[in-house]
């Protein structure tokens, strides 16, 4: 589908179920910035997770 008549049938949908465009828009807008929140906190529980068990290493 080219860019024109994707624009058409985003307009379309929009005009026909203009609640959910907007649902679906902010789902748009806000999933890379979710995405990247949870790569954050994936990275650092990884990193707490590497110094806990070099501490359980030390100890024994």
């Amino acid at each position: 589908m080219d860019e024109v008549n994707y624009h058409k049938a985003m307009e379309s949908f929009a005009k026909a179920y203009p609640h959910a465009f907007k649902m679906l828009e902010k789902i748009r807008r806000d999933t890379p910035a979710t995405i990247q929140s949870y790569k954050k906190s994936y990275v650092k529980s990884l990193g707490n997770d590497r110094i806990k068990r070099k501490k359980r290493s030390k100890r024994a």
